[in-house]
């Protein structure tokens, strides 16, 4: 946290992307839509449905944090806190399931964990960052013994990566399932992890469900294309034995997948957790190679990872997790401060190359931010919120509009969250070539447009809201059943 607390934003490889996404999001929100669905100010006013695909959790946060501040204020804050977040999630899942000791070990390692730190340093990957500093709280949900524990680490986890970034939490679900299984190798422990994982898609169907639906209205394509197309993108060899590139794991990735496969650990069940982790992540490793390309391609929505280096993030989670139980198990001979420093040095070495990197954002850009930031300069610059134009409603283009008297074209994309007005009567927001028009009654009459929630968006939200009362009238049953109990165990126990 300390490069930011001194020195600010970093000035990474998508530092403007995510700034402008950060402000228009803010520009939504503030306008009345809750949550955002459409940014109002890209390509020049014409506007896109971004935020009906781009997860809300972390320029949700990023807002309220500058909402008192600037909008590189709040990134920064964002950063910082979600950094705390998954060394505190870290700290209490090795403490459950593990001790104290593998707790502390367990901070080091994926707080200083190349991976994790060149997302939030040198990628400005801050999406993918905050999903990753939720994960150890689904591993928790998926290895804990205590059924109840269990559905609500699982769920609420669940709930958070899917809206911090979708594309992680396509990667981590079908791994922590699995991991869940082999852990337990009970069907009945499993209920409450299932149970857990369709409350989260249940509490996200407002974002997942609308993004789903409405990705072959926009330019989907350009995912998977150019630079993001997966077959490029496998990394190198050398970046498994050191942090050369700035997507490596770093030099600790094989000795950690060693102990995690081989280091004796006393206890049965910890044994288990930590050799399935090594079997996780060696298919993880596996998937990064060239020669997983065939499982690239086939499997459903992969190619949408986009980068196969990007597994590196869930093989983070994993062996900094595996490592810290398995050194944690040394002889009791060994003094534990003995132990944290070494595992300190390590990790700081092995962190070093991504400091190196990491470039703040200057003092006179951050000043001038506060102007192009604005609406009016993100229309005016033409500044773009992603590479390319993945966003971009799939009919918008250049096109020579020949209007009629009864006909009003606007300056706007044609997409689904519009509807038109004239003479106070509502009338439907038609496509005109790409772009969106309205037909009036009678020649020259006013017409005006007014931006609405697409429908299925409000269903999905009324979905998750009833979900949420649904859980939160568990928790309250929950508490009541425990209150009533609790008056016969005193009175037994002071008859006793």
């Amino acid at each position: 946290m300390l490069p930011i607390l001194r020195a600010g934003f970093p000035m990474g490889h998508d530092w403007i992307f995510e700034l402008v996404r950060l402000a228009e999001f803010r520009h939504a929100a503030e306008s009345g839509q809750l949550p955002p669905f459409w940014a109002p100010d890209l390509y020049g006013g014409f506007g896109s449905p971004i935020f009906l695909f781009y997860p809300p959790l972390y320029l949700t946060v990023a807002s309220v944090l500058g909402g008192w501040a600037s909008v590189v204020a709040g990134a920064a804050a964002a950063l910082l806190l979600f950094s705390l977040l998954g060394a505190v999630l870290t700290w209490h899942f090795l403490r459950r399931v593990a001790n104290t000791s593998a707790a502390r070990l367990g901070v080091i390692f994926l707080t200083l964990q190349p991976y994790f730190l060149a997302d939030k340093l040198i990628r400005n990957a801050n999406a993918e960052f905050a999903a990753l500093a939720i994960v150890p709280g689904l591993l928790l949900g998926v290895t804990i013994t205590n059924r109840k524990a269990a559905f609500w680490w699982t769920a609420l986890s669940l709930a958070g990566i899917i809206l911090a970034h979708n594309l992680t939490a396509m990667l981590v679900l079908p791994f922590a399932l699995v991991i869940g299984i082999l852990v337990h190798r009970n069907f009945s422990a499993l209920l409450p992890i299932v149970a857990g994982i369709m409350a989260a898609l249940a509490l996200t169907a407002f974002f997942w469900i609308p993004a789903l639906h409405f990705l072959p209205l926009v330019r989907s394509a350009d995912l998977v294309t150019g630079k993001f197309d997966f077959h490029a993108q496998f990394p190198a060899l050398r970046s498994f034995v050191w942090p050369g590139e700035f997507y490596s794991s770093g030099c600790l990735t094989l000795p950690f997948l060693l102990a995690l496969l081989f280091a004796p650990v006393r206890d049965a069940r910890l044994r288990r957790i930590v050799r399935v982790f090594g079997l996780a992540s060696g298919l993880l490793l596996l998937l990064m190679l060239p020669a997983s390309g065939f499982v690239w391609e086939h499997v459903p929505f992969l190619r949408f990872a986009q980068f196969p280096w990007r597994l590196n993030g869930p093989l983070a989670v994993l062996l900094s997790c595996g490592a810290a139980i398995a050194i944690s198990q040394l002889s009791s001979s060994v003094k534990w401060w003995s132990v944290d420093l070494l595992c300190l040095a390590l990790a700081a070495a092995n962190a070093i190359p991504v400091f190196h990197a990491y470039q703040p954002l200057p003092p006179e850009l951050r000043s001038e931010a506060a102007e192009f930031l604005t609406p009016a300069g993100i229309q005016e610059r033409r500044l773009r919120a992603t590479v390319y134009d993945e966003y971009l409603p799939a009919i918008a283009g250049p096109a020579v509009i020949h209007a009629d008297s009864h006909t009003k074209v606007f300056r706007k994309w044609a997409f689904p969250v519009w509807r038109g007005e004239t003479e106070g009567h509502e009338v439907p927001a038609e496509n005109c070539s790409g772009l969106v028009c309205v037909q009036t009654a009678r020649a020259g009459a006013p017409a005006s447009l007014v931006l609405t929630k697409p429908s299925l968006r409000q269903y999905c939200e009324t979905a998750s809201v009833f979900s949420g009362l649904l859980l939160l009238g568990l928790v309250a049953l929950q508490t009541a059943r425990r209150q009533r109990s609790r008056p016969r165990l005193v009175s037994r126990y002071r008859s006793s």
